[in-house]
């Protein structure tokens, strides 16, 4: 009976082990070692240490993809900033970013730390390098024109060049490396690694998955397809994906789906959105009355774009084709006769500047300059045009995983003709305009036989876009995000949005909490916020209330009842105004609409791409006046100076005791040492006093003692040698 009981016993724990992994794949245990923060300034600002840790995964998790090798496996890098060093935490915060190109790997750091400080450094943050990219197997491969990475053209702004040969070289180069089903790189199997981490080595944990933007995807993936029970929250900042079919009734709300080939659409319905705003200003729209259609921003930018591209010979058509003549590395067939629009550049530069919240009272008076033309405007628009771009071009380009996941997953299928995809650029008074020319590459890399890869297209030179040959694709089957359906989330779902959010757009995480199936979520939008609303929803004392909120949701576990989120209620509005010293900050002039620029000096260049990053002296305050660095930075980084200060005083003290330390022993040992001698001293002198004694009542003994006096007054070495001559005149006398 005991023996049948065990049986029993081991067939429950094998069922229940085969639930949790239907792969059933030996996961070694993780080896955390020491690893540098990408970002070593806030590590040494906050005395912060990481640690890593690379695991062997599957390379093809069930129904994810096929391979010839059941075993074959793929190396993931994953990074912590921990609470303890040698165990897991009992609260865990998972950490998913976003694109390299969006949100740089030092950014990644710098929000993780700042979140640590959040929490108290009581809570464990993970995050990993996406399989595919980073420290983890990457896959890669590089142009045969100039040796860049073949992913350059697909990201590049206008005019970058694919050639469909290194697309079939780079095919055989991941085939040959055991690639053949990139399957193994979808969304999916991202969300599948970090299942695996929390699966079997959190099991105890209650972790809270924090995604921005694309990290969206992934978590969206482990939400609804996998229901982790370690997960007890889930905050999707900036998600995108929107409603998915089949989720909702077909009463209810209309489904929206997210499409990567919509982004330059998206994109300038959110920036309508802002110039909407900025008319309603009224220092913003102080140089457009809204009294007729014809005066306001809109208008007035719709007149520049004509006159640009009527006269593209003109001084400030010039100035935007000349920057992207510079930054592009050859011609692109597929972009109207290898010439880019002087009007698609200024959209582009507008829609960089829609992006940055810092530049956003500049907009009008860019708009503005252009419009005029005039000769005091030419030198400033051509300084700041250049130092604007270069921002743009300084970004981390995505790695080639992106591109494939992309094109197989968040593409349109079929996908639409040039001509749509170039009006939805067109019909937008400001956009990103990184979608448009990325057709090519789409059909290149998928190998699609659909209407828009095989008929003649107007957008390009030779009319006819390449195929590619069978077989010879960067893509991989996914299942479309549109299609997928919907599981009920056992964890919590908080959603933060940001109203000008032009790089996730608002109507998607609206259209995503609406299609979730559970009444155990929340929606906090930030009306004034940009990208990113954990960095950027700030209190009007400065202090980051999204990542307050954050942090209360992970105290709380993930229960929406019992964190406070009351600040998001009381969020500014921030100012479009502009002073003389930011005016001279970002332009180098201190009227921004009539000021004249001088050739004296290069610092207007250096000091608007410094401003944009963050990093000037001029920055603004939560009313939107700008402040000097007399004035003093914000909230959040006082925080941070305070507590540095805090830690090199605590490093300052334990210094000052180790000194006193050590100088207190050295005191020590120099009493002990003059005692010991000056016992021993008195000893000597005690012992000849007695030799004197001695040798006083012996009166044949005289020369005996006048030997001992005189050896007395000599020193040790002296005296043997003394002695020796003494015994020899001794003798001889």
């Amino acid at each position: 009976m005991a023996l049948l009981i065990a049986l029993l016993v081991l067939l429950v724990q094998d069922h229940a082990d085969a639930e949790n992994d239907t792969d059933s794949f030996d996961v070694p245990v993780m080896q955390w070692t020491p690893c540098a923060l990408d970002n070593n300034s806030v590590a040494l600002a906050n005395d912060l240490s990481a640690q890593c840790a690379t695991l062997m995964l599957p390379l093809c998790y069930d129904s994810a993809c096929q391979h010839d090798q059941e075993n074959a496996t793929i190396a993931v890098s994953f990074k912590r900033i921990g609470a303890s060093n040698s165990s897991v935490s009992r609260q865990t915060l998972w950490y998913l970013p976003d694109r390299p190109d969006v949100q740089t790997r030092d950014d990644v750091d710098v929000q993780m730390a700042l979140l640590f400080e959040a929490l108290h450094r009581d809570v464990d943050i993970y995050t990993l390098d996406m399989r595919g990219t980073g420290n983890s197997t990457a896959l890669a491969c590089e142009s045969s024109i100039d040796g860049s990475a073949v992913q350059t053209a697909v990201f590049a702004r206008n005019n970058g060049v694919l050639e469909a040969s290194d697309v079939r070289t780079c095919v055989d180069r991941l085939q040959d490396s055991g690639y053949s089903d990139l399957g193994a790189f979808s969304l999916t199997s991202a969300s599948r690694d970090v299942e695996e981490v929390l699966r079997r080595f959190q099991a105890e944990s209650k972790a809270v998955v924090y995604a921005l933007g694309y990290g969206t995807l992934v978590a969206q993936q482990l939400m609804h397809h996998r229901n982790v029970s370690q997960v007890v929250g889930y905050v999707l900042d900036g998600a995108l994906g929107g409603g998915l079919d089949g989720a909702a009734p077909s009463t209810a709300l209309p489904t929206m789906s997210y499409h990567m080939s919509k982004s330059d659409e998206d994109f300038g319905e959110v920036a309508a959105d802002f110039l909407a705003w900025c008319e309603r200003d009224g220092e913003c729209s102080m140089r457009f009355p809204n009294a007729t259609l014809t005066t306001t921003l809109r208008a007035k930018l719709g007149e520049a774009y004509l006159r640009l591209d009527t006269d593209t010979t003109s001084t400030c058509a010039t100035i935007l084709t000349d920057v992207e003549t510079s930054s592009r590395r050859s011609i692109n067939s597929a972009t109207f006769a290898g010439a880019t629009p002087p009007s698609y550049v200024l959209r582009q530069l507008l829609g960089l500047m829609v992006r940055h919240k810092r530049l956003w009272p500049f907009v009008p008076v860019v708009v503005h300059r252009f419009h005029r033309c005039g000769a005091e405007d030419l030198l400033l628009l051509t300084r700041f045009v250049s130092s604007t771009f270069a921002l743009d071009d300084d970004a981390d380009t995505p790695e080639l995983l992106y591109a494939i996941q992309s094109f197989s997953e968040l593409w349109e299928s079929p996908p639409p003709d040039q001509v749509v995809l170039t009006e939805r650029f067109t019909n937008q008074s400001i956009s990103s305009g990184r979608t448009y020319t990325q057709l090519e590459a789409y059909c290149l890399f998928t190998g699609s036989n659909a209407d828009a890869c095989t008929t003649p297209s107007a957008g390009t030179s030779s009319g006819q876009l390449p195929v590619a040959a069978a077989g010879s694709t960067l893509s991989y089957a996914g299942e479309p995000m549109h299609t997928s359906a919907l599981a009920r989330p056992s964890a919590s779902v908080l959603l933060l949005s940001g109203r000008l959010d032009v790089v996730s757009p608002p109507k998607y995480a609206s259209a995503l909490f609406d299609s979730i199936p559970t009444a155990n979520k929340a929606l906090l939008v930030a009306a004034y916020s940009p990208h990113k609303v954990l960095q950027h929803a700030l209190a009007s004392n400065g202090d980051a209330c999204a990542r307050r909120v954050l942090a209360s949701y992970v105290f709380a576990s993930g229960n929406l009842s019992a964190y406070d989120a009351s600040c998001m209620a009381t969020l500014p509005t921030p100012s479009l105004a502009i002073s003389r010293a930011l005016s001279q900050s970002v332009l180098g002039v201190e009227d921004a609409y009539d000021g004249v620029l001088v050739h004296s000096s290069n610092s207007n260049s250096s000091n608007s791409s410094e401003y944009i990053s963050g990093t000037a002296d001029v920055s603004f305050d939560s009313s939107g006046s700008d402040t000097s660095a007399a004035s003093g930075p914000t909230r959040d980084e006082l925080q941070r100076q305070i507590s540095t200060l805090t830690h090199s005083r605590a490093r300052y003290e334990l210094a000052l005791i180790v000194v006193a330390s050590a100088l207190g022993a050295v005191v020590v040992v120099l009493a002990v040492v003059v005692i010991y001698r000056r016992r021993q001293k008195q000893q000597h002198t005690r012992d000849d006093l007695a030799t004197l004694r001695r040798l006083h009542g012996d009166g044949d003994s005289e020369v005996e003692l006048m030997g001992s006096i005189y050896l007395l007054s000599t020193s040790p070495t002296q005296q043997t040698q003394q002695t020796n001559e003494y015994h020899v005149r001794f003798d001889d006398a």
